[in-house]
């Protein structure tokens, strides 16, 4: 009778955890390991739930560069579907981002929820992973979920753009500007000189 005893006990334990316990679901990224031209290029991440069960009432997560010296989030946008949003100060390499969906138009079962989209900017050549997790997340019935961190992959070339002239760095295709001596003079030199070869002047 005792064993009888225990064994249900044991059930109704596992049952009421199971109704409590954060519902599981994936993060991430849309965009995999992307590439920028240069310091000042940028590029979007989508930020994807990969499906929600039991809906999505909304969520506060957030989102990391690892390397702050290589990218830094300069803009976020969020889907039709956030009634309420909201994120901290741009730009920065960490910001934390907040929606809820008011009109109940993520349902049951949706699948490649899109959470938001933010812009990275790069700003020095290198390499970063770009982090992203979840602080609160609660599906229609006010359950948490628990969705695993997300990670995408960010690479800052060496420019040959405008940033590069800046640096003193010709772009190719254009002609070489002689020096002056004068800093400012040959950076304006080289700029005429960048745009000339841009519309085939010589």
């Amino acid at each position: 009778m005792r064993a009888i005893d225990l064994a249900g006990i044991l059930a109704f334990l596992m049952l009421a955890f199971a109704a409590i316990a954060p519902a599981a679901s994936g993060l991430a990224f849309d965009a995999g390991d992307v590439k920028v031209d240069g310091a000042g290029g940028t590029i979007s991440f989508p930020i994807v739930l990969d499906a929600v069960p039991s809906g999505l009432s909304g969520y506060n997560i957030t989102v990391a560069v690892e390397n702050p010296a290589v990218a830094e989030i300069v803009d976020v946008s969020y889907p039709d579907w956030a009634g309420i949003h909201g994120n901290s100060a741009l730009p920065s390499s960490s910001i934390w981002m907040k929606a809820a969906d008011l009109n109940d138009k993520v349902q049951t079962s949706a699948q490649a929820v899109t959470l938001g989209s933010i812009v990275v900017r790069g700003k020095s050549a290198g390499s970063s992973k770009i982090v992203v997790t979840a602080a609160t997340m609660d599906d229609d019935t006010g359950n948490g979920l628990a969705p695993g961190t997300g990670t995408g992959t960010i690479t800052v070339e060496a420019g040959t753009g405008l940033a590069g002239l800046a640096a003193g760095q010709p772009s190719a295709g254009a002609p070489a500007a002689s020096g002056s001596g004068n800093g400012l003079f040959d950076l304006i030199a080289q700029i005429i000189a960048f745009i000339k070869g841009l519309v085939g002047i010589r």
